[in-house]
């Protein structure tokens, strides 16, 4: 969906440059225009601006519509990157007066170690509104380190308050390597504080925090002396909060000591929480709280498969134990004080918890019935022995040999012995309150109910011959007493399967019953069903119903399903249709009825369901057209990334109402997030209709991309009935590009109850007269067969896509050929000769 820029450069080492884009390409000029539609009538606006440039190709003042607006002044190290950006105007008399300014300090490497930001603030003794008199001063400063990420991770921000030059905000993130994580704390300065301090002790990992007041004599005092340690694998160690009255006495402690020891032999952590308090002007601490966990639940993890299989968690002083113990990557076992369940989760991902139910043979089993949502077709039993303590065994009920009966326990129950399935043969199960028998293939040959007292309720007895089966219940009147209640008998002929009910006297006296008559039709696709009831003064059958189900596939991945009503002459009347697309993302379905009177299919409902959770949505936009063409940290960090919807959330629902006007179907609902085929446009839509046909809402939004991820367009509708602002609105965006990812053009428009506003600039880029020569492109340049691009991380490729050499700032090619460098998101492509 996302493809990263290439730029494709021919280059030879005769330093003749062959690439489409000159490294002399600026942005010369702006061209803006405007268009306000109100109740006070049209107005329209337009203006540019302009770029001037000195011969290094760096900007040295913009001008606005003819006019010089403001001068650019920057600072260079020798690597060509910019440690001072700066923005001034030139007052009456010439002097400078600086409006913006952004200073950045390199490592070694040329990479960005630290990062100033400016702000305009009143010097001391300046009125209001003086605004010439305005000077910059620090505002934000941001750190970085690049041991835990090469491409730079901010580890430090400090804002300050430009008023007064205070530090009113700091945020510190320390690396752990050996951890591999981060400790950190941040710190902000109350209305009532008059400073802060954030330091860090790296051979203790202790951050130290204190904030300081001000007394009704202006003596700042500290007032409160906050530590935060850690140990090494950056789990908290101990948080102390001391609180001092102006005197410097302390008054007041609180946080959590943390002590830690570590079992080798069951990899437990044993953790004891102690909370601080004063004994004669001596900091103690007593123990508040103990608990045993898991090394998985210790660090945090998330509580999964793939995380450990068992997950322990033991709180003292009444040892209260919360085991979750995974069965299978599918399958969770919770057992606590007052919780013993499973959760399991479908093929389909759909989660369900069950609690374990003690069973006649004493152990405890939840039964899942999964049979449409698995792959396997087959409904699942777990399990657990109360005396192990442990879950002893995970059964399936694999009826697919059994398919032409319809009571669920004639099957094959199967156990899960490493990752296969064998049966479970001459072997019993419980599955709740009832008992399952196996014969000597694993096929139930009896299931026996059991009231909560313990107590026959009653039970099941099935035989098996090759092509049919019988199935005999038994009720249990008490102990010594039972009656044949009814035996149900399955025979297979071919595509034809007879299913006869027999029932019995009081005096156990067997008889006909009812009858029906299953037929396959069409290969297997279609099914024809009879069902018959005997009658005994005249010892025949009686026609009692029939339906036939016919399936039809259709265009585009549907189905067509019809219910036929069969009449007793055998004739068949239409009575139902669905029509419906099922895929693992998700369906389409819709329901019709017969309507006799029209002689006509018409719509009762429908609706649609799509999720497609390892899908998301980026897009880049241009975020400097300017100083990406000659400031090198720019060059390769000119886009902007933008992610409206994460991975997960792309899914979209939508029920159907039937409009028997145009005999067609409308939507009522519609709601979520879609993405087209080729990944290029995502739509959100929000809409509803009530009963009445009134719509209730329509909100939607679309962004389209091109093969690049660069946004080309993103256009927004918002209506809610009775709302009184903004009413209707409609706002968009356009976006146009060369093939370099210049922006050539950016269009908005908005539109609402109460205006109408148009928007558009264009820019333009032209070739200056520089004093970088022909073989330098975009700040790279080429010395024989080594090519630098100052302080860049650099990687070289032949055609064959395999990496020949890295460096940074310079990469060399090991012999004449086609090459690829890349640096971030800069390719280029060469022919060295």
């Amino acid at each position: 969906m996302k493809k990263h820029l290439l730029i494709a450069l021919c280059m030879a080492v005769s330093a003749s440059c062959l690439a489409q884009q000159p490294s002399n390409t600026r942005l010369l000029k702006e061209e803006s225009k405007a268009v306000l539609i109100n109740d006070k009538g049209t107005s329209t606006s337009s203006g540019y601006r302009e770029y001037v440039y000195d011969k290094n190709g760096w900007p040295v003042k913009q001008t606005q519509d003819g006019e010089d607006d403001y001068y650019y002044d920057f600072e260079l190290n020798s690597a060509g990157y910019a440690t001072k950006v700066a923005t001034y105007n030139l007052n009456n008399a010439g002097t400078k007066h600086y409006k913006s300014r952004i200073d950045y300090a390199y490592n070694a490497d040329n990479k960005v170690e630290k990062k100033t930001i400016y702000a305009l603030a009143y010097p001391d003794g300046v009125a209001y509104g003086d605004y010439d008199k305005m000077i910059l001063k620090p505002k934000t400063e941001y750190f970085y380190e690049y041991d835990s990420d090469p491409k730079g991770f901010l580890c430090e921000r400090r804002e300050y308050d430009i008023t007064n030059d205070k530090l009113s905000y700091i945020d510190k993130s320390v690396w752990l390597k050996d951890a591999n994580c981060y400790i950190g704390h941040s710190s902000i300065k109350q209305r009532d504080y008059e400073q802060i301090s954030l330091d860090y002790d790296p051979a203790q990992l202790l951050f130290t925090e204190k904030f300081y007041k001000k007394d009704k004599d202006n003596h700042i005092y500290l007032y409160q002396h906050n530590l935060y340690s850690f140990f090494n694998d950056g789990t908290t160690k101990e948080k102390l909060y001391q609180q001092y009255d102006k005197d410097g006495k302390l008054v007041d402690i609180s946080g959590v000591k943390v002590d830690v020891t570590k079992d080798a032999a069951t990899n437990m952590f044993t953790v004891v929480l102690s909370g601080p308090r004063m004994e004669n002007g001596v900091i103690t601490y007593s123990r508040s709280y103990e608990y045993k966990a898991s090394a998985n639940v210790y660090y945090g993890l998330p509580l999964t498969y793939e995380n450990g299989n068992r997950y322990q968690y033991v709180t003292y002083p009444n040892e209260e134990t919360t085991e979750n113990i995974w069965l299978a990557p599918n399958a969770l076992f919770t057992r606590g004080t007052n919780e013993t369940t499973i959760t399991y989760t479908n093929d389909k991902g759909n989660e369900e918890k069950k609690n374990l139910e003690k069973s006649p043979d004493g152990t405890y089993t939840a039964y899942f019935n999964v049979n449409p949502s698995d792959n396997d077709k087959c409904d699942k039993i777990f399990v657990y022995d109360e005396q192990k303590e442990k879950m002893v065994r995970m059964i399936r009920k694999n009826r697919k040999d059994f398919k032409y009966a319809n009571y669920r326990d004639i099957c094959t129950l199967e156990e899960k012995v490493g990752e296969n399935w064998k049966p479970l043969a001459n072997n019993s199960i419980c599955e709740g309150r009832y008992m399952l028998i196996t014969d000597e293939q694993g096929r139930v040959k009896e299931s026996i109910s059991y009231q909560s007292d313990g107590t026959c309720d009653g039970y099941y007895q099935f035989t098996y011959n090759e092509k049919s089966c019988t199935s005999t219940y038994t009720i249990c009147i008490d102990d010594n007493t039972t009656m044949t209640y009814f035996t149900d008998e399955y025979v297979v002929d071919g595509n034809i399967t007879t299913t006869t009910r027999y029932k019995y006297n009081s005096d156990q006296t067997k008889y006909l019953y009812t009858k029906t008559v299953e037929e396959k039709l069409n290969n297997g696709k279609d099914k024809k069903t009879l069902s018959y009831s005997y009658d005994r003064n005249t010892n025949q059958w009686n026609f009692e119903k029939g339906t036939i189900y016919t399936y039809e596939d259709m265009a585009d991945g549907f189905v067509k399903q019809i219910n036929y009503k069969v009449m007793a002459d055998g004739s068949q009347v239409p009575y139902s249709k669905d029509v419906y697309k099922t895929l693992p993302e998700g369906l389409d379905a819709y329901f019709y009825h017969w309507d006799s009177d029209q002689n006509d299919w018409v719509g009762a409902s429908g609706y649609s369901e799509w999720k497609y959770p390892e899908a998301e949505f980026k897009y880049n936009s241009v975020r400097d057209n300017l100083f990406r063409h000659f400031d090198p940290l720019s060059t390769n960090n000119y886009l902007s990334e933008e992610t409206p919807c994460l991975k997960g959330d792309i899914k979209m629902s939508r029920k159907y109402i039937w409009d028997a006007a145009t005999k067609n179907w409308k939507t009522k609902i519609e709601k979520g997030y879609e993405l087209s085929e080729d990944g290029k446009q995502l739509t959100y839509k929000d809409m509803k209709i009530n009963d009445e046909g009134v719509t209730e809402n329509d909100i939607w939004s679309t962004w389209k991309i091109n093969d690049k991820g660069l946004l080309l367009e993103k256009n927004t509708y918002y209506y809610v009935k009775d709302e009184s602002y903004p009413g209707e609105e409609t706002t968009s965006e356009t976006y146009k590009y060369d093939d370099y990812d210049n922006l050539l053009c950016e269009t908005s428009y908005n539109k609402n109850s109460y205006y109408q506003n148009e928007r558009s600039t264009t820019y333009i880029y032209g070739q200056i007269a520089t004093g970088i020569g022909q073989a330098t492109v975009g700040g790279l340049s080429i010395n024989g067969r080594t090519f630098i691009l100052n302080g860049a991380q650099l990687a070289l490729y032949n055609t064959a896509g395999q990496c020949v050499a890295t460096g940074i700032g310079q990469v060399t090619a090991p012999a004449p050929g086609v090459y690829v460098l890349k640096s971030g998101r800069m390719s280029w492509k060469m022919m060295m000769k």
